[in-house]
């Protein structure tokens, strides 16, 4: 934006919070004295506010439920992954990889296995955890 551009938003800024204030300053009859004699119908304007303001809300409410679907249908294809359909020699082949680099995964893997508790649903648990921090994709490919 050039100077002048930023003057007149300025300009417009001030005259915009010095009508707001003016009008904070009124009382209800005041306001609808004013109104009144401006001609205008203070139910109608009443009426047209509470339409924007319940279309305001419920634009809202439908952007938080597109965004609430976009994570669920995010999340079922994390859950339909073709990993998750590997043999559980390849699941544990890929967990192997990220443990080879981690000592402490490595450590915890090793002790599950020996308390029998590394189980297919432990590792499509991991899988699972990888895909939604984006380390791998739904295919098991390393980013």
């Amino acid at each position: 934006m050039n100077k002048s551009q930023n003057d007149s938003i300025e300009k417009l800024t001030r005259l915009c919070n010095a009508l707001a204030d003016d009008l904070d300053s009124m009382s209800d009859e005041e306001m609808l004295a004013e109104l009144k004699e401006a001609g205008e119908d203070a139910d109608a304007i009443a009426t047209h506010t509470d339409q924007l303001i319940s279309e305001a809300i419920a634009k809202v409410g439908r952007r938080k439920l597109e965004s609430a679907r976009a994570g669920y249908v995010a999340r079922q294809i994390v859950h339909h992954s073709n990993i998750l359909q590997w043999p559980v020699e390849r699941k544990l082949h890929l967990i192997q990889h990220f443990a080879q680099n981690d000592t402490e995964l490595d450590r915890k893997l090793t002790l599950a296995a020996r308390k029998g508790k590394n189980t297919e649903a432990d590792m499509d648990s991991f899988i699972e955890d990888l895909i939604d921090l984006g380390v791998i994709d739904a295919d098991g490919n390393i980013k």
